[in-house]
This record gives structure tokens, sequence and C-alpha cells, in this order.
């Protein structure tokens, strides 16, 4: 009964809310146990919702594989409090913590965002973004940019097979990057000349710059009631997590 609440279709709109409120609180705080915290009610989330959570940890992993570089940096440029001398480099605590708090930070968001949100389409997306009085030509973008982002798909695979046909083979000489400028070049001309015909037709149709909306959102009690369960839940974790007094047992700084 407690988990079949989880698989409701809620309003877009309100987990959009929650999403963003997550995010906000996850930036705001500074301390580590806070960020664990954190992280460890959106693994919950993720498990309440039903994510898939083979496919999500593998996105984290490649989320994770952009940040590493920067956060392997941390250790050894952020100069602030005791450090550690391996093999004759500093290594500073701080930035160590630093650098796993800021980890911590960005799984927690992308795992709130994969379980409220990993169910709702696109086009359920700019709905709702419409409904909250998001700027119209902000939606209307985010519209054509995930329709016709694979037709542009198409066109640039198009464009290298008749290259291919033609004898093409990457290479490292001039004239291969040479062809690799004339293909991107072409591919924005071809991107201009489609997006022109595609406003053409929708002309035709009678577009008048504004999408209408023929299917409204209801909120109803079971929104109300997750707005309420899920605010709860994190603000029960945050003074959970802020009494544990882990910098003092894990000698951690108590900073992130």
């Amino acid at each position: 009964m407690f988990l079949s609440f989880f698989d409701t279709r809620f309003d877009p709109r309100t987990l959009i809310f929650l999403t963003l409120s997550f995010s906000v609180v996850v930036i705001s705080v500074s301390s580590f146990q806070l960020s664990l915290g954190l992280f460890i009610f959106a693994l919950g989330l993720a498990v309440l919702f039903r994510a898939p959570l083979v496919s999500t940890f593998k996105k984290i992993m490649l989320l994770d594989g952009f940040m590493i570089l920067a956060l392997l940096s941390l250790p050894f440029t952020f100069a602030s409090g005791p450090s550690l001398l391996i093999w004759g480099v500093s290594v500073y605590l701080d930035g160590f913590w630093l650098a796993v708090s800021i980890a911590l930070k960005a799984n927690s968001i992308f795992l709130c965002f994969t379980a409220l949100m990993g169910r709702m389409g696109v086009a359920e997306f700019a709905h709702a973004l419409a409904h909250l009085k998001v700027p119209t030509q902000f939606v209307q973008i985010l519209l054509l940019m995930v329709r016709y982002i694979d037709v542009l798909r198409l066109e640039l695979e198009r464009m290298r097979t008749a290259m291919k046909c033609r004898g093409f083979q990457y290479s490292t000489s001039w004239h291969c990057w040479k062809s690799i400028g004339h293909l991107i070049g072409m591919l924005f001309v071809r991107s201009i000349e489609r997006g022109e015909q595609i406003l053409t037709a929708m002309k035709c149709r009678g577009f008048q710059g504004t999408f209408p909306l023929l299917h409204h959102f209801h909120y109803g009690r079971r929104d109300s009631l997750l707005i309420l369960s899920f605010f709860s839940g994190l603000l029960l974790f945050l003074i959970f997590s802020s009494s544990l007094n882990l910098a003092s047992l894990m000698e951690l700084p108590s900073h992130g």
C-alpha cells in the first residue's frame, strides 16, 4: 500500500517543484555530513519511485567521469587546513573532502531528478513549464529542439555517408581537418534551411507564435500528500545528518 502510492501519476508541476526545491537545498548546504545525508535521501527516493537503478548508476558513472579531473585536482590545489605529504607532494584534506562533497551533491541532484522526473516525457515537461508561467519562447525552443535534433542527426549521417562514398577517411592530415570543417559548415547551412522550411510549414498550418494547451493538469490530494511527505522526510534527514558528529568521529573537516 505504501509503495503503491509512489506509482501514482502525480501532477508534473508538483514533481518539477520538488526537484527544484531539493536542488536548491543541496546547493545551499555546506557541511559534508549534510551532503551525505541528502545523498542517502535521494537514493531513497530512487528506490521508492522504482527508478531503474542499474541504468541510473551507469549514468552516474558517466556524470562523475566528466568531473573526475576537476575533483582529483582539488586535494592538491585547495590549500586550506591540514595536509599530508605524499611522495613530496602536499595533499590537503580539506580539498579532498570538498571534492567528495561536490560529487555527493551532483549525484544527489541527478538521483532526485531521475526518481521524480525520469518517467516524464519531454512534451509533458514542456507542458508543465508552460503551466508554471515559464516564458513561452523558452518552452517553444525546448520543444522544437527535442523534436528536430534527430532530424539534424539524420542529416549529418547522410552527409557523412556521402563523404565515405567519395573515399573520405579520418586521419590527422590537413585535408581531413579541412573536410570536417566543411562538414560542420554545411550542417549549419542545412540546419538554417531546414528551420526556414519548418517555419513556413508551421505558418501554413496557422501557427501564430504559441502552442495551444489542449490538456490541463489537475492538482489533487495525492500531490499535497507527496509534498508534505517529501519536505517532512527531507527535514528529518537534515536534522539527523546535522546531529551526527562525523567531523569528530572520522576526523573530517566540518565544512565541504
